[in-house]
């Protein structure tokens, strides 16, 4: 009897019984018709077009050198018996780059070699090589042997947290006598519990601007962009501040994230006892636990301070109630348009690593950081690869992570990193024991991620518990081996929360078994109201899920073992649906935030919604338009620009008329200038501060005070200054800084000890427009001021260097 095609997939059918009472095969066009209906509250694929640096819009600059690490006394000497130490020249030039205002660090091809960490924790600072394979970083030591034992329980947490190169900022760093690195983390404002051990995770808000202003029973759904708040008069265009929801005894926050029946009935410890101490908010002054709250970054667009209403540059991804307490906090301490490019990163690793057991040959780790980048950097033979945790809008681009040693995590997601891009990335590594043994993963409360123009030789798609959501895997090509599975304690509660999305992933050389090749990404049982589409190379999973309840979760399957016919690569069907819905007008040039008066260029990244056509370019600086352009590259000079503040915002108008504003962009007109501890205008109290001369001082001297409470200041007109302060030969140095007002004292500068080549800095941070004072004493055995750099609206100022 011959049995027709048609009866045969009947037949197939009916023997999945867990995805029988899935919906029919859809084909992708009719998904993506519906999404594109609701594209920012779709019932089950995420909005994800915001992902990566500055969402996704514009790539990450390349920015203009400004120093050579060979210049502050890095040898490439890595591959020779006996290696020098090159820490302190690699810190040098990172620092010196940051005094300048930013830039990128140059290292030519050679290898280098490491005993301490390479902390890259100033925002606009780039570090970059000559390519991969080129410029090579070789360390000899481990986060354990550097940093000392960060325990849980047996484990160390080193085996999924920190890395050898590690961009974050300064929140948990201090320095030794020998201004070595050292590690002391400090929990977030508020956290308790277990927090505290792995604080360098999460983000650290800063003060509570506003709170979401709701009636009792009213609720802001996701998707949602106009939200009403208490107070908008301190809430900025163009900021970024970072929204929380509070948890609750209930879990109901959790629940929402959940968004299934399943997840909403399960008891409260099902969540996991790391996500749900939250503690008593209600208590005076609120008791809070491991967890209390979820963060998301968030860029404000518009304020309409009359109303009391602020725009955001991206939907809701979580619906606001009074019970959860959403509320705008400033951003807090952060790195952002830092980045590491172009070179590789070579690791001793652990011979037959074994789960959980090692010593932190991790290679970058991304924390705390804001439109930031990771580009074309390969990490070989370590414990973890890339990691980025607590940050937005990252970009990892054009990444291998390889070797010869077994792994524990390649790529991983980590405490609440949102709106990240994964895009051209490889697994390969070889060796009897190859692992890894997670793959791409994600976890703790991470959402809106992509992973996209991928090949993994080894690994899996891992969501790590901790009820990551709204993520998507598209345009991927894995093994899928036996060596790799998920992780994630209990304690962390379910694997992934809703609409997770797999799309166009071919899954070729499995070594599992037929029926268990698509375990972790065509396993419905595993997610909850997600998306299964274009899955080729393997059949449907019908096997009990991990860390997840079983039965069905309202998981749409479509294009069963084919490339999806509609939108092959999801995440590119979504930006490009995101710019043509919104328009694109940006800023591009001058990019540093400060630039000296007279003709200035400027330059907009801008891009017209589909079927239209740009015909004018508008720069607005305070609202004026003060130069235009009618056609590409959309250049044009601002004549005579005088000294002042500005936010400068681009207009776009298109061949229909409607017109597109950029958020503003704030830009000094005017110089940073330099001046020395020695140069005129300086005044002084309490004793005449010394000269010290010595070739290692900008301009050769710097200032030294003779006794303590001596104290020198310097009044300017500008937007903001820096002190930069050497301690050369002897005793501990200590810095109490005053700006304006010359009695109350800002802040205490660290203790520093003799090194040639190490300074410690001193940053306002932006000042409004128009004369300040500055003042530094001395308060502890020495205080020197090598120089100050001021952002100056002045055309003349004495004894200053451009």
């Amino acid at each position: 009897m011959k049995i027709s095609p048609a009866l045969l997939l009947s037949l197939a059918l009916l023997l999945v019984p867990a995805v029988s009472r899935l919906e029919a095969y859809e084909e992708s066009a009719a998904l993506w018709k519906e999404y594109t209906g609701s594209p920012d509250n779709h019932s089950h694929i995420p909005n994800v077009s915001h992902a990566g640096y500055r969402s996704g819009e514009t790539p990450p600059p390349r920015v203009p050198v400004v120093f050579n690490v060979k210049d502050f006394g890095a040898v490439a000497d890595g591959d020779a018996p006996s290696t020098s130490d090159n820490s302190l020249a690699f810190r040098s030039a990172i620092d010196a780059a940051a005094a300048r205002g930013g830039g990128a660090v140059f290292v030519p091809e050679g290898t280098y070699s490491f005993e301490n960490i390479i902390r890259i924790r100033h925002s606009g600072v780039v570090l970059r090589g000559a390519g991969q394979g080129k410029t090579v970083l070789k360390f000899r030591r481990h986060l354990t042997e550097i940093f000392g034992a960060q325990k849980l329980g047996a484990a160390s947490r080193w085996n999924w947290s920190g890395g050898l190169v590690w961009m974050a900022p300064d929140t948990n760093f201090s320095t030794d006598a020998k201004m070595n690195w050292v590690f002391a983390a400090k929990p977030p404002e508020g956290y308790g519990g277990g927090a505290p051990a792995q604080s360098w995770e999460y983000f650290h808000h800063g003060a509570e601007l506003a709170s979401v202003a709701l009636a009792p029973d009213q609720e802001i759904p996701r998707g949602e962009r106009i939200i009403p708040v208490s107070d908008a008069a301190k809430l900025k265009e163009g900021e970024y501040y970072i929204m929380t929801w509070d948890n609750t005894p209930d879990q109901s926050l959790l629940r929402e994230i959940g968004d299934h029946p399943l997840l909403a009935e399960a008891p409260a410890a099902a969540f996991g006892s790391w996500l749900t101490h939250c503690g008593d908010h209600d208590a005076t002054p609120p008791k809070l636990g491991n967890y209390p709250r979820w963060q998301w970054p968030v860029q404000i667009v518009s304020v309409d301070r009359e109303k009391d209403t602020v725009t955001l540059a991206q939907p809701l991804r979580v619906s606001t109630r009074p019970e959860w307490k959403c509320r705008f906090w400033e951003m807090g301490s952060h790195v952002r348009e830092a980045g590491l490019e172009d070179l590789t990163i070579i690791l001793p690793g652990t011979p037959n690593l074994k789960h959980n057991a090692g010593f932190g040959w991790n290679g970058v780790y991304v924390s705390n950081a804001l439109n930031c980048w990771v580009r074309d950097v390969e990490v070989r033979d370590g414990e973890c690869g890339i990691i980025v945790t607590g940050s937005k809008h990252v970009s990892v681009l054009n990444t291998l992570v390889g070797g010869s040693m077994p792994m524990h995590h390649p790529y991983a997601a980590r405490c609440e990193t949102q709106d990240c891009l994964w895009d051209g990335f490889e697994i390969d590594i070889t060796g009897p024991n190859p692992g890894p043994l997670h793959g791409i993963n994600t976890e703790w409360l991470s959402a809106g991620n992509v992973w996209t123009r991928g090949h993994m030789q080894q690994g899996t798609f891992d969501s790590h518990s901790g009820l990551s959501f709204d993520y998507l895997r598209t345009g991927i090509t894995l093994k899928n081996d036996s060596h790799s599975g998920p992780g994630g304690a209990k304690q962390a509660g379910f694997y992934s929360g809703r609409r997770v999305v797999h799309w166009n992933v071919l899954i070729e050389g499995s070594d599992r078994a037929e029926a268990e090749r698509g375990l972790y990404i065509y396993q419905p049982s595993q997610f909850v109201r997600s998306v299964l589409c274009g899955i080729q190379g393997a059949r449907i999973t019908d096997r009990p899920p991990f860390h997840m309840p079983d039965g069905d979760k309202d998981v749409r399957i479509a294009d069963d073992g084919i490339v999806p016919k509609t939108a092959p690569n999801l995440y590119d069907a979504q930006l490009q649906l995101h710019k043509d819905r919104e328009a694109l007008a940006q800023w591009a040039l001058p990019n540093t935030g400060l630039t000296a008066p007279g003709d200035i260029t400027l330059k907009a990244a801008v891009a017209a919604k589909a079927g239209r056509n740009i015909v004018r370019v508008e720069y607005l600086a305070n609202e004026k338009v003060v130069a235009s352009a009618d056609s590409a590259p959309w250049e044009a000079v601002w004549n005579a620009a005088p000294p002042g503040a500005y936010s400068i915002q681009v207009r776009m108008t298109d061949n229909t008329g409607e017109a597109k504003e950029s958020p503003g962009k704030p830009l000094t007109v005017g110089r940073r200038l330099r001046i020395e501890g020695t140069d005129p205008g300086w005044k002084f109290e309490g004793g005449d501060w010394v000269s010290v001369p010595g070739p290692q001082y900008s301009g050769g001297s710097l200032l030294r005070a003779p006794t303590k409470g001596g104290r020198a200041s310097f009044t300017f007109t500008g937007t903001r200054v820096r002190l930069v302060t050497t301690s050369i030969g002897h005793g501990s140095q200590k810095t109490i800084v005053y700006l304006d007002d010359l009695s109350k004292p800002m802040v205490n500068l660290p203790g520093l000890r003799p090194t040639m080549y190490d300074h410690e800095y001193w940053d306002s941070g932006p000042l409004a427009d128009g004369v300040h004072t500055v003042g530094f004493e001395r308060g502890g055995e020495e205080c020197n001021i090598d120089f100050i750099e001021i952002d100056s609206t002045n055309p003349a100022v004495d004894g200053a260097k451009p």
